[in-house]
């Protein structure tokens, strides 16, 4: 986790910082939740012919959300998503720092989007009382949330680094040096 020294100098961003820590948390959390889970209704299914049949709902309406939704924000922040950096590399900083702010504020512009589109499915989810069927009633609202909570970590982190791009654009602050895809896996 490579935070920014600059991002997490006022009170603001190093509560932020520990919201995304806590986010990251949970969704290891409940990675290890899914393997644990997978792990103990293989061994009922295959060894007493007795699974979980309550497994598959739980995994895949709440832990996989989680999972996903509430790690993006610490995935933009330590660079682990695509990027192709073929001719970025060769940029003057300036020029550089410009193409990230451009492209965080269309990342920012869809994230934003998805996030009240989230907010609106899961109100709409709440007052209807939506549930899944079957035998165990899972209510969707819950897992549907997922979406624009995790949407709206990443939008802070890209707010964050709009400001830090746009400085750099600026010549204000330093640019910094691409890093390779080796040395953001250390």
């Amino acid at each position: 986790m490579a935070e920014n020294a600059q991002t997490a100098t006022t009170p603001l961003h190093r509560t932020f910082a520990t919201l995304e820590r806590a986010a990251t948390a949970i969704a290891a959390f409940a990675m290890l939740t899914v393997m644990l889970l997978v792990f103990v209704d293989v061994g009922l299914r295959y060894g007493l012919n007795r699974p979980l049949p309550w497994s598959f709902n739980l995994i895949t309406l709440y832990l996989l959300p989680c999972l996903f939704f509430l790690a993006l924000a610490a995935s933009w922040r330590d660079g682990r998503h695509i990027r192709i950096d073929l001719i970025f590399r060769v940029m003057p900083d300036r020029m550089r720092a410009a193409c990230d702010l451009l492209a965080v504020l269309l990342a920012l512009g869809l994230t934003l989007g998805f996030a009240w589109q989230g907010i609106h499915l899961t109100v709409e989810a709440w007052v209807q009382g939506r549930v899944t069927p079957g035998v165990y009633e899972w209510p969707t609202w819950a897992s549907v949330g997922l979406m624009p909570l995790g949407m709206a970590c990443l939008a802070v982190r890209l707010m964050v680094d709009a400001v830090r791009h746009g400085r750099g654009m600026l010549g204000l602050i330093p640019v910094p040096p691409v890093a390779s895809a080796a040395s953001r896996a250390e």
